[in-house]
């Protein structure tokens, strides 16, 4: 062990056993039985120093021998000759014949008990996953006693892939959805490792798109729409929050199709023929793509004036390329001076669906020629302004 202006003490060498087993070291070559005996060097005395410093020699050696009483340590001696003391054995090195010495020196015994639990629990059910629980030895801590439950979750998606669930009807013992929920990241790493490649659609996150990645059926997406002509109305019907797959076959008689951010804009929308305003709710546009007939309909789209507000525009562009901007102008911005607030984090890049003049103000914004990261909310606009507009 490399001296550090001093002669090790046991407390550092335990230190630096400990930062390694952090790191997982130890654990994740539990099953290497060449690692032991290990053997840590201790920096100790020069000969010199014991004949100068003999009485703090002999305390130090008295605080590593300690180390060797019940902790299964050995000490590995090397001698020192010295005209004025003669010769002395001195500490050199500490060796710990195995996995159990070593986590019992630094006392991390019941970690390393848990590990091996959990390890045993899951390895027995799954011995594909050895690789995985030695090169995650910190995740297969967090397991605990769930590691059992973890496992019959585990065995039912291997045997049901692309079951069509919800995970709420998953029926087993001591388990239940929220359960699952909280351990998707971990059943995720396992699920792709254990199921065949066309049991996975690699195009959903693993984690935020849990369901959709191995083939469990998930909270439907909605849209909420109003029909500002009430003779376009559904059934009747003027606001209605739907399926999007109900949506995409909707095609109302409308020509003109708003997109609002801000639901209290929407809801204050006033009577204009043949159209309807679309609820948004930022990036993400996909659930609306698929309604095709929005394709056929003049679109507005009125969101943020920032960097993010065009940039989720520039999204919804790629879906709809008819689509126009509503309220969303430079001289807008500047109308509105008295209103601006600070874009906590702007967006940082490119966009190639904005028209010159959109493009050109994305620029200033983003180099804060018009101002420090200024933003104009949608909401912040005086309705006075919006119905002049319209």
């Amino acid at each position: 062990m490399k001296r550090s202006g001093g002669w090790t003490t046991i407390r550092e060498a335990k230190e630096r056993l400990a930062r390694r087993w952090g790191r997982g070291y130890f654990l994740g070559r539990a099953a290497d039985t060449d690692l032991f005996p290990l053997r840590l060097a201790l920096c100790g005395p020069s000969a010199a120093e014991v004949s100068e410093q003999f009485a703090r020699v002999q305390e130090w050696i008295q605080q590593v021998r300690r180390a060797e009483n019940g902790s299964r340590v050995t000490i590995e001696w090397r001698q020192i000759n010295s005209r004025v003391v003669g010769r002395n054995r001195i500490p050199c090195a500490l060796w710990f014949e195995s996995l159990d010495a070593l986590a019992g020196f630094i006392g991390r015994s019941a970690e390393l008990c848990d590990f091996r639990k959990a390890a045993k629990a899951i390895i027995a059910e799954f011995p594909t996953l050895s690789d995985w629980v030695y090169t995650h030895p910190r995740q297969v801590l967090t397991c605990g006693d769930d590691a059992p439950r973890l496992m019959g979750v585990l065995s039912f998606m291997v045997a049901h892939p692309l079951s069509g669930l919800y995970l709420r009807q998953i029926s087993l013992p001591q388990v239940d959805s929220k359960f699952i929920e909280s351990r998707k990241k971990l059943l995720s790493q396992w699920l792709d490792i254990l199921l065949a490649e066309e049991s996975i659609d690699r195009r959903f996150s693993s984690t935020g798109m849990f369901e959709q990645r191995y083939g469990f059926c998930s909270r439907p997406v909605l849209i909420r729409f109003r029909m500002v002509d009430p003779f376009c109305a559904v059934n009747g019907l003027t606001d209605l929050t739907v399926r999007a797959d109900e949506f995409s076959g909707l095609d109302p008689d409308v020509d003109r199709v708003f997109v609002t951010e801000n639901d209290i804009n929407g809801l204050a929308f006033p009577s204009l023929p043949r159209t309807m305003v679309i609820f948004g709710r930022g990036y993400g546009f996909d659930k609306l793509a698929k309604a095709r007939w929005l394709q056929r309909k003049q679109i507005l789209y009125w969101g943020d004036i920032d960097t993010h507000g065009l940039a989720i525009l520039n999204q919804f562009r790629s879906f709809f390329p008819q689509a126009r901007s509503f309220l969303m102008t430079r001289q807008v911005l500047l109308d509105h001076r008295d209103r601006w607030v600070r874009e906590s984090s702007p967006f940082e890049g490119r966009l190639d669906n904005l028209t010159p003049e959109e493009a050109t103000l994305f620029a200033d914004l983003k180099a804060n020629r018009l101002g420090d990261r200024i933003r104009l909310e949608q909401e912040f606009i005086p309705w006075e302004y919006v119905l002049a507009a319209l």
